[in-house]
């Protein structure tokens, strides 16, 4: 992992860069690291989609549990993208568990570096993993470069309440839902 990498994965993961090794280990309990997959999952199951050609991206998927369980549910063609090496194992083993894995793909890239290349997805996914795009419009931006026409991007985050502000590493990306 380069260094402009690892310092978007601490970001995410509220870390100092240094304890990065040492994450795969803190968080071997965890499948779900911080998104609310049932939430998604729902989410998605509104949507008029066809499980017969639907392609889903998966941005810092983690160990993932989004990405298995979308194609454990609907059918869908999923490629998750992370740079942590030892998530991405756990997300093999889970695909296989659930015996997903002919539809699961996982990319070990950062994922800004993915998504220098223009992709065409049906459902692009940016589940918790805090401002690393950018702020909330370069976030969209960006996520407009992987999704086709007509397709969707879904972003499992949070905003602060009316007038309040957290300066804390890691969150800088928060706003509240006033301010643009």
């Amino acid at each position: 992992m380069n260094d402009k990498s690892q310092k978007s994965v601490a970001n995410s993961l509220e870390v100092e860069e240094h304890l990065l090794q040492h994450m795969p280990y803190l968080l071997q309990d965890l499948w779900a690291l911080g998104s609310s997959v049932d939430q998604i999952l729902d989410l998605i199951g509104t949507l008029p989609l066809s499980s017969d050609s639907v392609k889903v991206l998966d941005l810092g998927c983690g160990k993932g549990a989004v990405s298995v369980k979308i194609a454990s549910n609907f059918g869908f063609d999923v490629v998750g993208v992370d740079a942590m090496t030892e998530f991405l194992k756990d997300a093999y083993k889970k695909s296989s568990e659930y015996q997903v894995s002919n539809l699961c793909a996982f990319i070990e890239q950062d994922i800004l570096t993915y998504m220098i290349e223009k992709h065409s997805f049906d459902i692009v996914i940016l589940a918790s993993i805090g401002g690393v795009l950018g702020s909330n419009e370069d976030t969209i931006k960006k996520l407009r470069t992987q999704v086709r026409s007509g397709g969707y991007i879904l972003i499992d985050d949070g905003y602060l309440k009316r007038g309040e502000v957290l300066r804390r590493k890691g969150y800088e990306h928060c706003r509240n839902y006033k301010k643009t």
